[in-house]
């Protein structure tokens, strides 16, 4: 059923977008945690914020000129002057006095970089932000920079300055520097922090997330994160791991939006509804979270079996299985525990109309016998059987929808032996076995898993 997995595929493209991380704009420090002393202990984001400061403040490159930071410390606007700024040192290092500086570290190796270390060659250093790819790091590293001799280059890093210019080295660039890690500089350290919905965090690796329905959701690149709407923007920097500990699919009833086009889609169920703008206008016009169109596009139009949608206008709940919709009476919803329901417009409730997905299984609430459903007919199921079919998820329903199903599956239905994978086609109210060729030729019509009982119900043809 492409519902049941959704959130498997979401998982995965997920964890291919944390790989493409990023960092960009003012990154504020995790909450709580002070900002540094002049050559002093300071947190790898308090670096990373210093040295955008300079980026957001349009610094050109001189060796003449000095400017300050956001309290006033005055730094040579160079390459080294740069690093000497987001370190927060008390004087401005040349690239020499960097070499020979004692509250440096040699790193083993590039691969050994985290956000806050520099690299260094002779005549130039640059403060590494993040790789582009932390999982591959030949695919090059943003950095922030400030490249001379002339006068035309301004202060720049992950993100696109205001002339254009973004901070990134590629992989055989890399290879010309040596890198090396301030001594009192400090991985930021593990923080309570509770998500915000619409707010932008972003782990010690560069991955950059939007918090919508509580959920995580991460973006694969710069250009992804401009097309968002979110360049620019501020975030707080959390602890590695923290994005993992929260739910990672969005809360039924969040609303998306796509900022290309500002389209809005409500989720429910692990399903997606583009509303209208009068849909959206009845609902209370709801606030929404942008999110790549990507993130929205994995959602299909099928809610979860199990899923309650409620109608607003009327307050009428519908049970969600196989794609189909059931209304309930407010004595079957009470029976059923009064399961939490979310508001969408009726257009969503009606194009759930089926035919019933083969193999949902339903589940009577009243007594706990399940069956399993395809083609208009049901089958009660032994423990034993359910266990056979792989303890398959099912809806708890009114008995009154299971009594809606005959025994016979209608004609054009498809039978899939749990023991041996034979699939039977269902035709003038016998069964008949396809081979391989002949379902193929066919479409591979969607089967459904059942017990050898249910088999035997169907005459042969």
């Amino acid at each position: 059923m492409a519902a049941k997995k959704i959130f498997a595929r979401r998982t995965l493209t997920a964890g291919l977008a944390a790989a493409a991380a990023l960092s960009f704009a003012s990154v504020s420090a995790v909450p709580a945690q002070a900002a540094s002393g002049v050559d002093g202990e300071i947190l790898r984001s308090e670096t990373l914020t210093r040295a955008q400061f300079w980026v957001n403040k349009n610094v050109v490159y001189s060796q003449s000129r000095w400017t300050g930071d956001a309290n006033g410390r005055t730094y040579r606007t160079d390459c080294s002057g740069f690093v000497s700024l987001a370190w927060h040192l008390s004087t401005s290092l040349n690239t020499t006095g960097f070499a020979n500086y004692g509250n440096k570290t040699v790193l083993g190796s590039i691969h050994d970089l985290k956000p806050g270390d520099a690299i260094l060659k002779s005549g130039h250093i640059e403060l590494f932000a993040m790789w582009k790819d932390p999982n591959d790091h030949t695919d090059g590293a943003y950095v922030y920079s400030l490249n001379g001799p002339t006068d035309n280059d301004w202060a720049k890093g992950p993100v696109r300055n205001s002339h254009g210019q973004v901070g990134f080295n590629t992989w055989a660039d890399m290879n010309t520097y040596t890198p090396i890690r301030y001594k009192k500089i400090k991985d930021d350290a593990p923080a309570t922090v509770t998500p915000v919905e619409g707010r932008l965090y972003r782990e010690p690796d560069g991955t950059v997330a939007v918090i919508a329905g509580g959920a995580p959701i991460r973006f694969g690149s710069m250009e992804e994160l401009t097309a968002s709407g979110y360049a620019g923007v501020a975030m707080t920097a959390v602890p590695a791991g923290w994005m993992k500990k929260l739910p990672q699919d969005p809360r039924n009833g969040t609303y998306l939006r796509d900022a290309a086009d500002g389209s809005i889609s409500v989720i429910a169920g692990g399903a997606k509804y583009g509303l209208s703008a009068a849909e959206w206008n009845a609902l209370g016009r709801p606030g929404s979270i942008n999110v790549p169109i990507r993130f929205i596009n994995e959602y299909d139009g099928i809610p979860l079996d199990g899923t309650h949608l409620r109608n607003p206008v009327d307050g009428s709940i519908y049970l969600i299985a196989g794609g189909v919709k059931y209304g309930l009476t407010l004595a079957q919803w009470t029976a059923l525990g009064k399961p939490a329901s979310t508001n969408v417009p009726i257009g969503f409730i009606n194009r759930l109309t089926g035919p019933m997905q083969p193999g949902t299984l339903l589940r009577n609430s009243a007594d706990g016998a399940i069956f399993v459903t395809v083609g208009g007919a049901k089958y009660h199921l032994s423990p034993a059987e359910y266990e056979s079919l792989g303890s398959p998820t099912f809806a708890n329903a009114p008995i009154e929808w299971i009594n809606t199903f005959g025994s016979m599956p209608a004609d054009g239905s498809y039978l899939r032996d749990v023991r041996d994978g034979t699939i039977y086609a269902v035709n003038a109210g016998k069964k008949k076995p396809l081979t391989y060729d002949e379902w193929t030729a066919l479409g591979k019509p969607a089967s459904a898993n059942v017990p050898v009982g249910f088999l035997d119900r169907v005459p042969n043809a």
